[in-house]
């Protein structure tokens, strides 16, 4: 990977300054200094994060938030099996675009006016 901070500019920071080098592997990285998965500090006091799989580890933890949001949107539509849309509820209004056979979401019914020159609303 091409260094982008060098281990004078590091030198350069304040102290309890923090770089994450997301560059960080075996064969280097993008902060001088960096060193593969692990964390190191530097003079004059700066945190230096080698984290060259940030995104292959937060994998997991995006997972279980994501599958936690779903769980909770289906726990305000769902009750006693069959599906509930309450536009007026802050939530689902917010994700709610079509209703009753007319456009509810206020931003969509503005960009369709704007784009046609008529109303939304049947």
């Amino acid at each position: 990977p091409p260094l982008l901070v060098t281990a004078a500019a590091v030198a350069a920071m304040k102290p309890g300054s923090v770089v994450v080098d997301i560059a960080a592997g075996p064969y280097g990285g993008n902060v001088e200094v960096s060193q593969a998965d692990r964390t190191v500090t530097v003079e004059p006091g700066v945190t230096v994060i080698g984290a060259g799989n940030l995104a292959s580890d937060m994998a997991p933890a995006a997972s279980r938030a994501y599958a936690r949001n779903v769980a909770a949107l289906l726990a305000l539509v769902l009750h006693d099996g069959s599906v509930t849309v309450d536009p007026s509820d802050e939530v689902i209004g917010a994700m709610v675009v079509t209703h009753g056979g007319a456009v509810v979401h206020p931003a969509v019914v503005e960009a369709v006016d704007r784009y046609s020159g008529k109303r939304a609303d049947p």
